[in-house]
């Protein structure tokens, strides 16, 4: 019988730092969209804006901790991956248009 122990890679700082930065945005009433690159995330993010959302572009940082994925959206064009965040924006007390 050969015992196998399975071995796990610590995260990276920027991995870790890039885990913290989603949870606490989902905390904070962020939904991360889509990954995605330029030119679509300037156009995805003015369309966002303009159905009353609030918009957030986090980098992207991929498993290997340099943020460049080439297997996702970003294809061998080795553009930066960004996460598209957004959230409704909340009508302040004093705009309450039910009276």
């Amino acid at each position: 019988m050969v015992n196998v122990i399975p071995i796990h890679m610590a995260p990276s700082a920027a991995m870790q730092s890039a885990v913290s930065v989603h949870n606490n945005l989902v905390r904070d009433g962020w939904i991360r969209q889509m990954l995605i690159c330029e030119p679509r995330l300037s156009e995805l993010v003015d369309t966002y804006k303009k159905l009353g959302y609030e918009v957030r572009v986090e980098d992207y940082v991929a498993a290997d901790g340099d943020g460049n994925a080439p297997d996702t959206a970003g294809g061998d064009s080795g553009q930066q991956v960004r996460a598209l965040y957004v959230r409704k924006i909340k009508a302040s007390e004093g705009d309450d248009k039910s009276l």
